[in-house]
């Protein structure tokens, strides 16, 4: 439009109707396909997203427009403290909305806003929401700028969180896309993840490379045994949630090289460069201590 810079950032584009939005750092322009023209708004947008039909601005200064057939802005409703608003999700005859530093607000039937969680009770606080998708069901994914993604149920409480410990590649999540798989779709600062919420399997990484090269593995009772070359390790397996973090630890007693976990009658037996040591949960006796003893 005329008046405006020819070189402004556009990050976000929105289609509502006939209409297609432009979103730059400091404006949001429209097209109807003839001509462009920028939206008067009162403060700097921050994002712009639709609400049963129609474009929705979120500005600087915590507020809400909706905008009409002629994009004349109308105040929808504004949150205390100036919070940054991600995204606004329509539960029931009321509104949650999804703030970028200050967790959830629901806004009723009637207009009235309040925290969605009680100060003492609130299972999002200390992370920076950056964006949000629509999941499966009842259910919402939420992307973070340094935690990775959480996938939460009907009532926004986390019951899958994915980071960089379970596969993502990086943990700066921009944008968060669904397929009709139910799989998950990651833009990161570092690449694209997709992330498969039904797998069977289940994904450890290995960051610090403490454990070793893995020879073989067994599972017993609760845990989950892997045998490396740098010694036994064990982690509480229980449940078999396969987003539940694996945390190794050492079984103390075996150091070697573990090249063989195989249970016979109801035992565990490691097979290692000291010897055979029988496992028993987070620790191990020695059966046979001749060296390469198998």
């Amino acid at each position: 439009p005329e008046g405006r810079s020819s070189d402004e950032d556009i990050w976000n584009i929105l289609r509502c109707g006939e209409k297609i939005y432009f979103n730059s750092l400091l404006a949001v322009y429209s097209y109807d396909g003839k001509s462009i023209s920028s939206v008067s708004l009162q403060d700097i947008p921050t994002s712009i997203d639709t609400l049963s039909g129609r474009p929705l601005v979120y500005l600087r200064d915590g507020s809400a427009w909706q905008l009409d057939d002629h994009d004349h802005a109308e105040l929808f409703f504004r949150l205390p403290d100036a919070c940054k608003i991600v995204k606004v999700i329509p539960k029931g005859k009321d509104l949650i909305v999804v703030t970028a530093e200050n967790g959830l607000f629901i806004r009723s039937g009637d207009g009235k806003i309040q925290p969605w969680f009680a100060p003492n009770d609130n299972p999002l606080a200390n992370i920076t929401i950056s964006c949000t998708g629509k999941y499966t069901g009842n259910q919402t994914v939420i992307g973070t700028l340094s935690d990775g993604i959480y996938i939460l149920d009907a009532d926004f409480r986390p019951i899958i969180h994915v980071d960089k410990l379970r596969g993502l590649q990086n943990e700066t999540v921009r944008q968060i896309c669904t397929d009709t798989d139910g799989k998950i779709w990651v833009s990161l600062d570092e690449g694209i993840s997709c992330i498969n919420p039904q797998s069977k399997f289940i994904f450890f990484s290995n960051n610090n490379e403490s454990l070793g090269s893995v020879y073989c593995s067994a599972n017993q009772g609760k845990y989950l045994y892997i045998g490396t070359s740098k010694g036994l390790y064990y982690a509480d397996f229980s449940g078999r949630d396969i987003w539940k973090t694996l945390w190794f630890r050492k079984v103390s007693s075996i150091s070697g090289q573990v090249w063989m976990l195989r249970e016979t009658a109801g035992k565990l037996l490691c097979g290692w460069d000291k010897g055979i040591s029988a496992v028993e949960g987070p620790d191990a006796v020695p059966v046979n201590e001749r060296p390469g003893c198998l």
